[in-house]
């Protein structure tokens, strides 16, 4: 089931981990099953705004400039909770790979 929210209720939707979509489809919240997670995405994976990880059981944010309405998403998302600042390079790794593998990475970078 699809929980259709306006932007202006998002926040409380992403402070429940709940999956939901604007009407538009261009600002969306999924659970990742396979690696524990719940992202928050402005127009796609290609912009993970916010990533929950039940394995290291924090926040992280991205940190990167965005445009008008990807900045709105942001706002209208954000769990108002501690987060870890990361850019969206590390942001779409984490997304797609999960904590461990963005830990790895950054050792050895």
């Amino acid at each position: 089931m699809v929980n259709y929210v306006p932007g202006t209720r998002a926040r409380q939707y992403v402070q429940q981990k709940v999956n939901f979509t604007n009407s538009r489809g261009s600002f969306y919240a999924i659970h990742s099953y396979r690696l524990r997670q719940y992202a928050v995405y402005s127009y796609g994976p290609h912009w993970p705004l916010f990533i929950y990880s039940n394995v290291t059981g924090r926040w992280y944010e991205n940190t990167d400039r965005y445009g008008t309405t990807t900045s709105k998403h942001h706002s209208q998302a954000h769990p108002h909770c501690d987060t870890i600042g990361l850019c969206c390079a590390d942001m779409k790794l984490l997304d797609q790979h999960g904590p461990v593998a963005l830990t790895k990475w950054r050792l050895t970078a």
